[in-house]
């Protein structure tokens, strides 16, 4: 309990409460921002993976298109097997829309939204 003689000298706590919540505040903004980036750069990132393998299919270097098309498959089914381990107790309709999300490649956006 403040005694009464001092109650006004002691300084509010209220002032410094605000200030860590508006840095925190500030912080979550900026890491929200930091999440679009990361998530539109990884799509960006397929879209030309995807022009690069159509590229080298009309140059007639198959075998890179292949081989560029297996670590892309791969790397999908290994993101699939994983939402599939994650999300197998939430039901089938929320664990359909997850492997879809990571099949249409928009798995990023929608973790960030």
């Amino acid at each position: 309990m403040i005694h009464p003689d001092t109650a006004d000298t002691q300084p509010s706590p209220l002032p410094r409460q605000q200030s860590t919540i508006k840095k925190i505040s500030t912080f979550l903004q900026l890491s929200k921002i930091g999440l679009y980036v990361g998530a539109g750069l990884s799509i960006i990132d397929m879209l030309f993976d995807i022009a690069m393998i159509i590229e080298y299919y009309n140059t007639n270097r198959v075998q890179f298109a292949k081989a560029s098309l297996a670590s892309i498959c791969l790397n999908l089914i290994f993101q699939s097997c994983l939402v599939i381990i994650q999300n197998q107790k939430r039901g089938k309709f929320i664990l359909l829309r997850e492997v879809l999300s990571v099949v249409t490649l928009v798995k990023p956006g929608v973790d960030v939204y």
